[in-house]
């Protein structure tokens, strides 16, 4: 499979926003931030999905993206587990 050419933009935003946000890694949410604090790294994300190939490459890129956004380390298992939610409910 080489990404999710096939799918709607709108539909793998809404689905990487609604499995970011619910994972919230560095609990800007849960402290107050707006709904959209997340909006570029899911952007990032969204554009990358037509590219990427396997979920455990989504998991690298998520983990990439967040660390590079928040200069973090998050435990790339987490982001593994974020990426099969993602590639899941895509695929429905």
């Amino acid at each position: 499979m080489e990404g999710f050419i096939g799918v709607s933009r709108k539909k793998k935003q809404e689905i990487v926003t609604k499995n970011i946000n619910e994972w919230d890694p560095m609990d800007l949410l849960a402290m107050g931030a707006g709904e959209d604090r997340y909006r570029l790294e899911i952007d990032k994300i969204v554009d990358a999905l037509d590219e990427i190939d396997s979920v455990d490459k989504l998991g690298v890129y998520i983990k990439q993206t967040m660390d590079a956004s928040f200069s973090t380390d998050l435990p790339s298992i987490t982001c593994v587990q974020v990426a099969v939610l993602i590639w899941e409910e895509i695929q429905e």
